[in-house]
């Protein structure tokens, strides 16, 4: 399904339960700028439990680039705290595999690849502040062109913890810190075995945008 596509459902299907119910389907598999306006989004990072202690070290002293919106439970597919039956497997539009810090698929569904010791983090992603940047009437060229987001990799390191280390995306003469740079701490880490979101295509939550913000 296509972006116009799905502009063109009623308001009632455009919820956030709706638009990961036709992720889940397989019926969409793009990135999710401007999908279920209001709701906050999320970057993935699933990780075997032997790293995610460093892991969760590395987003506590960056919290910019990895602002943390759930941990979950070893094996835990679900997240109770970001929404009603979201299933981490199956609701994300293209995840990408890697092992031993190198790409190796893009599915999208990970349902034959889930394991009993697998955590999943949720960081939160620079979509939930678009909102507000629509609303103040700066206009984003890439929801306009009905593309991703540009992302870029700076020469701005983040704090280490454990394995993982690595530089931060971001954009000049404007820039903030963005959600894909775990994805270059992982490549320096080079676990084993890891999952994580394909940039752009994230975890569409309940949560709503204004509740994130800061007062």
């Amino acid at each position: 399904m296509t972006s116009t596509n799905l502009a063109s459902t009623s308001k009632a299907q455009t919820t956030a339960q709706a638009a990961r119910q036709l992720i889940r389907r397989g019926e969409w598999t793009s990135h999710t700028s401007g999908l279920a306006d209001g709701h906050a989004q999320g970057n993935v990072v699933i990780l075997p439990a032997a790293l995610a202690s460093n892991f969760l070290r590395y987003c506590q002293l960056n919290p910019k680039p990895c602002p943390l919106l759930a941990v979950g439970e070893p094996g835990q597919a679900h997240l109770p705290s970001l929404g009603d039956d979201i299933d981490i497997r199956t609701d994300v539009p293209s995840y990408r595999v890697w092992s031993d810090g190198v790409l190796v698929d893009e599915p999208n569904d990970i349902r034959a690849l889930w394991r009993k010791d697998l955590v999943t983090f949720i960081i939160g992603c620079s979509f939930s502040f678009e909102e507000a940047l629509l609303q103040a009437g700066l206009p984003l060229r890439h929801i306009s062109q009905k593309r991703n987001v540009a992302m870029y990799r700076s020469n701005i390191a983040t704090a280490p913890a454990g394995p993982f280390n690595g530089p931060m995306a971001n954009e000049i003469p404007v820039f903030w810190a963005c959600g894909v740079t775990p994805q270059a701490a992982i490549t320096q880490a080079r676990p084993e075995f890891c999952i994580t979101h394909a940039p752009g295509a994230m975890l569409i939550t309940d949560l709503l945008n204004h509740q994130l913000a800061t007062p």
